[in-house]
């Protein structure tokens, strides 16, 4: 009867569905993947982000419990390397050093977080943004966000905000480089 439970909700079952067993042992649903734990356990022992902002100096580096980031900053820009500055990897942000400014913090997503994923011209929840990403949600907390003093301005991993991007009139270019 668990067995078939358990087949249920992995075959057929929605993002989040779930099914208790045994012994305090659960099977939960995730976007392309599902977690059996232990309630008592929880799902995962991922390290997520600490509750407290981690202040991240430009130039500079910072460990997390989920990786680390590294900042440098670039004086020269150069029309050929735009490009390549606005197609950067997952793992890779670049920003107008300008715009963000020389202090940033590193922290976790907060209800209420919003920011212009490149690319829109309109605010999108953060929330949303994990949802429509496919961010599981036992995983949300383990996104570093990189952040001004008033703004989102790297989902680290995703995306960065459309107000910090790189344009032909940047003069310096901040580099983030995440390693998770």
């Amino acid at each position: 009867m668990h067995v078939d439970a358990a087949q249920e909700v992995v075959r057929r079952g929605h993002v989040g569905a779930k099914v208790d067993l045994p012994m305090g042992i659960y099977i939960e649903n995730g976007y392309n993947s599902f977690w059996i734990a232990s309630h008592m356990q929880g799902r995962a022992d991922r390290a997520e982000m600490p509750e407290r902002p981690i202040r991240l100096s430009v130039p500079g580096e910072v460990a997390l419990p989920v990786g680390r980031i590294e900042a440098s900053l670039t004086e020269s820009l150069s029309e050929a390397a735009l490009e390549d500055y606005r197609s950067a990897g997952r793992q890779e942000a670049y920003l107008d050093a300008d715009r963000v400014g020389p202090v940033l913090e590193v922290r976790r997503s907060r209800p209420g977080d919003r920011f212009f994923p490149l690319g829109m011209g309109s605010p999108k929840k953060l929330h949303d943004f994990m949802v429509d990403e496919k961010v599981p949600r036992g995983e949300r907390g383990s996104i570093p966000i990189v952040a001004t003093s008033d703004a989102i301005a790297w989902v680290a991993g995703y995306r960065i905000d459309e107000r910090f991007k790189v344009t032909a009139d940047t003069k310096r270019v901040l580099l983030l480089r995440y390693w998770g």
